[in-house]
């Protein structure tokens, strides 16, 4: 029986842009899914049907507006929260960066009582970057000046060297060239790969391709209701 990690159950999201006085709007209501251990998913849909709202609920950084999010199988606890947050990593299309070089905003999370008791993985960083083509000179550049593709980088560092149990990736790709998106695939597939069916990632993407590369598992969001398709 697989382990769920991560659940959302019956959860729902009003539509805030499109309510009115006479009744209320929904994008997406009793909506279920869950995120077992091992497990990769992906999430396709159109701009609109609440692919981003849906994978911030799984991450808590918005509140449902019906339903819960569950961990391990249980209801999360204000206590709770900081750990959650631990294990489980949203990477945003848009990452912001708040240190002036790469190497200081890769080691800035570490510094966070969430993470404090941690040693920052200088090993592993080195194993990252090669995988990337990239060697200890990109650390030294200042993040103001780096390239779209390079921001994405970055964002995917700091969130792989947390060590996450799930990962989740708003199409991070979307705006970038086919080497710079092949390095982050590469690089996604490299760390699920290296941890031996104990990870897990959920991947939103615009494009059927790409989600065939990634994902094992993939859904369509449509009309407020998540279905998942056949394998071909």
């Amino acid at each position: 029986m697989t382990e769920f990690l991560l659940a959302a159950e019956e959860i729902g999201r009003r539509d805030n842009l499109k309510q009115n006085e006479k009744e209320e709007i929904w994008l997406f209501r009793d909506l279920s899914f869950s995120i077992g251990m091992g497990e990769r998913h992906g999430i396709k849909g159109a701009t609109g049907s609440g692919k981003t709202l849906l994978m911030r609920s799984l991450a808590l950084l918005d509140p449902v507006d019906s339903g819960q999010i569950l961990w391990n199988e249980a209801e999360l606890s204000p206590e709770q929260v900081p750990a959650f947050r631990g294990r489980v990593s949203y990477l945003h299309q848009r990452p912001s960066f708040f240190c002036e070089f790469v190497h200081e905003e890769l080691k800035l999370p570490f510094s966070f009582k969430t993470f404090s008791v941690r040693n920052f993985p200088e090993e592993k960083l080195e194993e990252y970057l090669s995988i990337l083509g990239r060697d200890s000179g990109f650390l030294s550049k200042s993040v103001v000046g780096l390239s779209g593709g390079e921001q994405q980088l970055v964002s995917l560092l700091r969130s792989l060297l947390l060590d996450p149990d799930i990962l989740l990736l708003d199409e991070p790709t979307a705006a970038l060239d086919p080497d710079t998106t092949g390095d982050v695939e590469g690089l996604v597939s490299y760390w699920f790969a290296m941890n031996d069916s104990k990870k897990s990632y959920l991947w939103i993407s615009h494009d059927p391709a790409q989600l065939k590369r990634v994902a094992d598992r993939v859904h369509v969001l449509a009309g407020g209701v998540l279905t998942e398709e056949a394998r071909s």
